[in-house]
């Protein structure tokens, strides 16, 4: 059984220096898209990778929200730069993820507790589940395949 996590924002947990450096801007052209967004006097947007080390509904919550490392939360990516901040490659990646966080959104508005305590449940009722399996149960679950609740997990 895992230790209970921090519930507060001040006390959670901060992103290892691996973490960090996994989702590192994309370097490729940045110089050539400053010249060009000082000629246009139009800001480019910044270019994230959602870290893979990523392994909890807690930690995927806390990407979702807060700043993870050099990263802005994904909310104020989304708020701010719409889809244009997101590696065409990360397309796929990014969509199981956000399922994850809708879901816990879903909960959060049916049950009337925080993200964390939904987030630490979610994370109870997957086990050592991956969160890829945690979103096939999500997906599964909102068709109604085998008359399965999206709140039926794993």
């Amino acid at each position: 059984m895992r230790p209970p996590r921090a519930t507060s924002p001040q006390d959670a947990p901060t992103p290892s220096e691996k973490q960090r450096q996994e989702h590192v801007r994309a370097d490729q052209g940045k110089a050539l898209d400053n010249a060009h967004s000082v000629a246009t006097g139009r800001r480019q947007p910044p270019c994230f990778k959602l870290p893979r080390s990523i392994n909890s509904v807690q930690d995927l919550m806390h990407l979702w929200r807060q700043d993870w490392g050099e990263m802005p939360s994904v909310d104020s990516l989304e708020r701010d730069w719409g889809t244009r901040w997101r590696p065409p490659a990360e397309k796929n990646y990014f969509s199981t993820r956000k399922t994850i966080v809708d879901e816990v959104r879903r909960r959060v508005q049916l049950d009337g507790l925080a993200e964390d305590v939904v987030a630490r449940q979610m994370d109870g009722e997957r086990g050592s589940s991956s969160l890829d399996r945690l979103f096939k149960a999500i997906r599964r679950g909102k068709r109604g395949e085998g008359g399965m609740r999206a709140r039926a997990i794993v």
